[in-house]
């Protein structure tokens, strides 16, 4: 069972998501959720059908908030993280088997929130200091009415903003004002493009990435995401490589094999509104930097998310 609630639905938190505060305005009031019975590969259906990262877990009954289901869980579950015990202990390295638990066995269960009246500085300054990129917006009994995540805080630099928000209004034109190089995450870590999927996954839970840029020959040639390793997995190519249903040779496809679409970039020199227009605008969470023809950083969402924070505005 799926459930979706929108504003005009007949919900028993319409009425509140109507008149929630402007994090809810920001956000979005279609939340896509699922029960704690979901199979974990219907989570990842879920995901996909939707293009969404992020799960609310909710009661069946009530509707009420019980944890949260991300890409990264997916890649934990696979990838050796600590999830993996699922696969490795519980079902004995049967991935047909695991998949087919309930998600309540990986998912969170201690989930950062906010009130459906919260402002967006709420948002903005609850993601920055809890590293989250997305918080569920309850009501007064903790039912789901909406979500804002790091990508809806990306969309308001390219959104009109209502007079009364002119505080927010200022620090987005600030954001001209200040390069990528600046606040640009250096020192990236890649992985070879002709790497395992299981090596790249591991590097990834290691160090709590979402994505990793691949380079064949010293050249970046992409970037692989958590949602390419749930994409991986909910179409199916997996299972057509599972020898007896075990993991191990459904992991070995190079990393390259699972990138999507041309690298997109941006320039040192260019402002973070212009790399925020960018990612809103290409529908990515990451541009690799490059400066004199060489990539010298990555700038993500958070990294916006964090100078609106730092920057006064929250």
């Amino acid at each position: 069972m799926r459930r979706r609630h929108t504003a005009g639905s007949p919900t028993p938190s319409d009425e509140g998501a109507i008149r929630g505060g402007t994090a809810l305005w920001a956000g979005t009031r279609e939340v896509v959720c699922i029960p704690r019975t979901t199979t974990i590969m219907g989570a990842v259906k879920t995901m996909l059908e939707h293009g969404v990262r992020r799960l609310p877990v909710v009661d069946a009954g009530t509707y009420r908030l019980e944890g949260m289901v991300y890409t990264t869980h997916i890649v934990n579950l696979l990838g050796g993280g600590h999830l993996h015990k699922l696969v490795r202990n519980r079902y004995r390295n049967n991935l047909l088997a695991a998949i087919n638990e309930d998600v309540r066995a990986i998912m969170e269960r201690n989930v950062p929130t906010l009130s459906m009246e919260a402002d967006v500085h709420d948002a903005i300054s609850t993601m920055a200091k809890e590293g989250v990129g997305g918080l569920p917006l309850l009501d007064d009994e903790r039912r789901v009415v909406g979500i804002i995540t790091e990508r809806d805080v990306l969309r308001l630099v390219a959104r009109d903003i209502p007079a009364e928000m002119e505080e927010l209004a200022m620090a987005i034109r600030a954001l001209d004002g200040i390069r990528v190089e600046e606040v640009m995450s250096t020192n990236v870590v890649c992985a070879d493009a002709e790497d395992a999927l299981l090596d790249g996954m591991k590097l990834m839970v290691g160090r709590g990435f979402r994505r990793l840029p691949l380079t064949k020959n010293g050249v970046l040639i992409g970037v692989v995401t958590s949602s390419d390793v749930v994409r991986y997995l909910g179409e199916g190519e997996v299972f057509s490589r599972l020898v007896g249903g075990a993991v191990g040779e459904a992991l070995q496809v190079p990393l390259k094999s699972l990138v999507r679409m041309d690298v997109l970039t941006t320039d040192i020199k260019s402002s973070i509104k212009d790399a925020a227009l960018s990612m809103t605008a290409w529908g990515v969470g990451c541009l690799p930097v490059i400066g004199r023809g060489e990539l010298v950083g990555i700038i993500t969402e958070r990294d916006v998310v964090r100078v609106l924070h730092e920057r006064g505005y929250a």
